[in-house]
């Protein structure tokens, strides 16, 4: 069934938005490839000491601190005007940056 995407018009087979305004593949887009500036990942784990900062369930602190495993998340995304100073950084590891990136996309 044809039906308009809901931001352009444009008539597309299924789903909601045509390839050009669909929202995930505009956040792909601007994601891919991007990573943190060294210096911000630098001052961000040293402020961190190392270690993931997510909370488990039980409330404790993620164990991982493996360097090759963490990453610096932007609190506010620099497009969103965000910065790359360390108050807008936490450490994660791969796993909860993952959770947090689509958990800021989803609104939870």
């Amino acid at each position: 069934m044809l039906r308009p995407c809901l931001s352009c018009g444009e008539v597309i087979e299924r789903g909601s938005y045509c390839s050009a305004c669909d929202p995930e593949s505009q956040r792909k887009r601007q994601t891919a490839g991007r990573r943190a500036p060294a210096a911000f990942r630098a001052k961000v784990l040293k402020r961190d000491g190392g270690r993931c900062r997510a909370l488990l369930h039980d409330g404790t602190r993620c164990p991982v601190d493996d360097p090759g495993g963490l990453q610096a998340h932007h609190l506010k995304p620099l497009g969103l005007g965000g910065s790359n100073v360390a108050a807008n950084g936490i450490t994660l590891c791969t796993h909860h940056h993952r959770l947090a990136e689509r958990d800021a996309w989803f609104g939870k």
